[in-house]
Order: C-alpha cells, then sequence, then structure tokens
C-alpha cells in the first residue's frame, strides 16, 4: 500500500505506467479511483498519477485537523516525494483546489492544466453569483464550469480542442484532447494571480 510521508500524514497514492507525467485530482466524492477508466486509457503512454487527498479514502487524517488548506501543499509535497518535476494537472470538482494551488506556486512544472466542473478554489463576487443561480438546477455544476472557462481560462490558457466529429457526439461538441509532448502552459500560468481573480465576475 504506497504512502508518502506528506506534512504530517501519510498520503496514499498509485503510479501506473511511464512517460511523462499526468497527476488526476478527485472530487469531493471520490477517492483515486475515481480514474480507474483514464488510467487504462493513458498510462500506455504516460506515468498516471493518483492519490486520496488528506481525509479521504485511504489519506487519513486527525479529526477535525484543516483539510482543503493543505490540499496545495500536500500535491507539491506528493510528486516531490515521487520525484516528478513536471506534470499534467486534471483535476475534477475539489480537486482543482490541489491542482490550482500547484500551478500557481510552480507555473514551471506545470506542462498543462484541464479543470473539469470546478472553480478551482477561486472565489469572487461574479463566481459566487453564477454559483447561486437556480439552486434546483441539476446542471448547476456544469453551467459554472462553462462560466469559469469562458471568464478565465479562455484569457489565460492556450487549451487544444478536437472539434472533429464522432460518431454519435452532440453537434458542436468540443473535446478536450491532451496537448501534444512539449506543450507547455508554463509561460502563460505565471500570469495568474489573485489580482486576475478579482476581475473574474466582471
Amino acid at each position: 500500500m504506497p504512502k508518502a510521508p506528506t506534512n504530517g500524514i501519510e498520503l496514499y497514492y498509485e503510479s501506473h505506467g511511464s512517460g511523462p507525467a499526468i497527476v488526476f485530482a478527485h472530487g469531493r466524492g471520490g477517492n483515486h479511483m475515481s480514474w480507474w477508466q483514464q488510467v487504462a486509457r493513458f498510462s500506455g503512454e504516460f506515468r498516471c498519477i493518483t492519490f486520496d487527498h488528506r481525509g479521504w479514502g485511504q489519506s487519513i487524517a486527525e479529526y477535525g485537523s484543516p483539510l482543503r488548506e493543505n490540499f496545495g501543499t500536500d500535491l507539491i509535497a506528493l510528486l516531490d516525494y515521487l520525484g516528478v518535476e513536471e506534470a499534467f494537472l486534471v483535476a475534477q470538482s475539489m480537486g482543482g483546489i490541489s491542482c490550482t494551488e500547484f500551478a500557481l506556486a510552480h507555473p514551471g512544472r506545470t506542462l498543462g492544466l484541464v479543470l473539469g466542473d470546478t472553480t478551482g478554489g477561486v472565489v469572487s463576487p461574479g463566481v459566487l453569483a453564477e454559483l447561486g443561480k437556480d439552486q434546483s438546477s441539476r446542471r448547476r455544476g456544469p453551467l459554472a464550469g462553462r462560466w469559469l472557462y469562458r471568464r478565465t481560462a479562455v484569457s489565460h490558457f492556450s487549451v487544444p480542442t478536437d472539434t472533429g466529429a464522432e460518431p454519435g457526439a452532440r453537434r458542436g461538441r468540443r473535446n478536450l484532447r491532451l496537448p501534444a509532448r512539449g506543450w507547455t502552459s508554463g509561460g502563460r500560468l505565471h500570469r495568474l494571480a489573485d489580482a486576475d481573480f478579482a476581475d473574474c465576475g466582471r
């Protein structure tokens, strides 16, 4: 059972495959197993790293101790422990906190950042207003994700997309694809700062 000594706890992780690293950060309702399909798909060409956030799954934390406040430094410590110098980061929901904080702290180590239905821990009047719309709607999360993408991500990241039609795909669907090896967002990530996020609701 692989665990990394991380900021006072032992963080559970798994590593599959070899090559450029992809880190998958799960959401509140998941754990490292949430990514089993992605690991199966990408581990033939990449080193796929999954982990349990502290307080989730097998990463046991003391009851009542801070959790989310440590996510970013936990991820940094995990990759340092594994000797991973740079990686693609893929985050879903709560996992956006870990990956965004890592990207902000280490833009030079961040090969790419994919945020799935997450604000990445960003809280501003605009984000809160969007999340507060139509509380009863089951589509609130995806709507908020698309809004944040339009307002912030496009201006800061070059996100490669595949607009080619797939069998059964809905018209106009845009499919994220993994960037070609050598592509890096490091030159753009350094522009992200609290001041940028303060304007994301305008």
